[in-house]
């Protein structure tokens, strides 16, 4: 049977082997600790970032219809000035061509075929 003496001696190595250990888990639960703060801080970061993405993409966005909507505008306006421009070229050919004929005709030509 142990006596009170091996029961303390038996104590007292535990004890010496159980402290480190102890040190090192109060060490690895600081560092643990350290890495949360450090991960929440990290998640803060990442969310500010993805909020001013979702502004730059907003403005983007509003950028590219404004830009769009001006370029139908101006294609709208080109095309009402080519039409413009097509029907003033098509009526001056039309009378050319009247002319033509009559001129043709008073000099008794035989009349182009087109």
């Amino acid at each position: 049977m142990l006596t009170q003496s091996d029961l303390q001696a038996i104590a007292k190595i535990i004890d010496e082997r159980i402290s480190p250990l102890e040190i090192k888990m109060s060490s690895f639960e600081d560092k643990l600790n350290s890495m949360e703060t450090r991960m929440g801080s990290f998640e803060g970061k990442l969310s500010s970032l993805e909020t001013k993405l979702t502004k730059e993409i907003d403005t983007l966005d509003k950028r590219i219809n404004t830009l769009d909507k001006k370029m139908k505008r101006g294609f709208k306006s080109i095309d009402r000035k080519l039409d413009v421009i097509i029907n003033y070229f098509d009526h001056e050919n039309i009378d050319v061509r009247k002319r033509l004929n009559r001129v043709e005709l008073h000099l008794g030509l035989a009349p182009l075929n087109s």
